[in-house]
C-alpha cells in the first residue's frame, strides 16, 4: 500500500508541475502578446511625435516669416508716416 501511495503522490506531483508549467507558458505567451502590442503602440507614438515635431518646425518657420513680414511692413509704415509729416510741414511752410 505504501508503494501505491508514493506512486500516486509522484503522479499527482507530476501533474501539478505540468499544470503549473502549462499555466506559466500561457502567461508568458500572453505577456509576449502584450509586449508586442505595446511595442507597436510605442512605434506609432514615435511616428506621431516625429510628425508633430515636423509640423511644429513648419509652424515656427511660418511664424518667423510672418514676423519678418510684419517688421518690414511696420518699417514701411513708419517711413511713410515720416514722409507724410514732412510733406505736411512743407505744405504748411508753402502756405505761410
Amino acid at each position: 500500500m505504501r508503494l501505491f501511495t508514493m506512486e500516486f503522490a509522484n503522479s499527482s506531483s507530476d501533474q501539478f508541475v505540468c499544470s503549473l508549467t502549462y499555466l506559466l507558458i500561457v502567461q508568458v505567451r500572453e505577456l509576449e502578446t502584450e509586449l508586442e502590442a505595446e511595442q507597436h503602440r510605442h512605434v506609432d507614438s514615435q511616428k506621431s511625435v516625429r510628425k508633430q515635431d515636423r509640423r511644429l518646425q513648419e509652424l515656427i518657420l511660418q511664424l518667423d516669416e510672418a514676423q519678418k513680414s510684419h517688421d518690414r511692413l511696420k518699417d514701411m509704415i513708419d517711413k511713410l508716416q515720416a514722409k507724410n509729416k514732412q510733406y505736411k510741414r512743407q505744405v504748411e511752410e508753402a502756405v505761410r
